[in-house]
C-alpha cells in the first residue's frame, strides 16, 4: 500500500486542543495532531516567557554577548498572534559596556536560548553590520514564527 493520507477526524471529545490526521504509511495507520490557533497561541506564549536570554553573534559566530530579555532595558519583546510571530528588538550602541572596549564590532546574528548554559532555540542571521564609533547604533530584530509557515487557520 502507498503513503497517502486517509481522513480527518476529530481530537478527543474532551476538548482537547488540535485535529488528529490519520495517515497510513507502508500498511500501518499514524496518527498525528494539527494544533489549533490556540495551541500555537499557547506556544507563542511560552517562548515569550521561557527563551529570555538573547546572545549578539559575530560574522565568524562567536558570541559577543548574552543580554537578559527580562530585565535588559534595550530589549523589547512582544508577541503579534495575527503574523504568528514572537519578536524581541533589541537597541545597541559602541558605548554599550559590552563593546566600548573592542570596537570595532561586526554584528552577524543573534540567538535565544532559554537558560545561560543550554544551546540556542532560534537563530536569526543578518547582513554584517559594524559598531566602529561609540556614537555608533544599531536596532536587531529577533523574529520566531510558531508555526513557521503561518496557517490560514492561526489568522481567524
Amino acid at each position: 500500500m502507498t503513503p497517502g493520507w486517509s481522513r480527518r477526524v476529530p481530537a478527543s471529545p474532551n476538548g482537547a486542543v488540535g485535529t488528529q490526521i490519520r495517515r497510513t504509511l507502508w500498511g500501518f495507520q499514524i496518527e498525528m495532531s494539527e494544533l489549533e490557533p490556540a495551541g500555537y497561541r499557547w506556544l507563542r506564549a511560552r517562548v515569550f516567557e521561557r527563551w529570555r536570554y538573547l546572545a549578539i553573534l559575530d560574522d565568524d559566530g562567536r558570541e559577543l554577548c548574552r543580554l537578559d530579555c527580562m530585565t535588559d532595558p534595550r530589549i523589547a519583546r512582544t508577541i503579534n498572534d495575527a503574523t504568528a510571530e514572537v519578536v524581541v528588538e533589541c537597541s545597541l550602541r559602541g558605548d554599550d559596556p559590552e563593546f566600548l572596549n573592542r570596537l570595532p564590532v561586526r554584528i552577524a546574528a543573534t540567538a535565544l536560548y532559554p537558560a545561560p548554559d543550554t544551546d540556542y532555540r532560534s537563530l536569526v542571521s543578518y547582513s554584517p553590520g559594524t559598531l566602529a564609533e561609540p556614537s555608533n547604533g544599531v536596532t536587531l530584530e529577533h523574529r520566531c514564527h510558531i508555526p513557521q509557515s503561518l496557517l490560514e487557520e492561526v489568522t481567524s
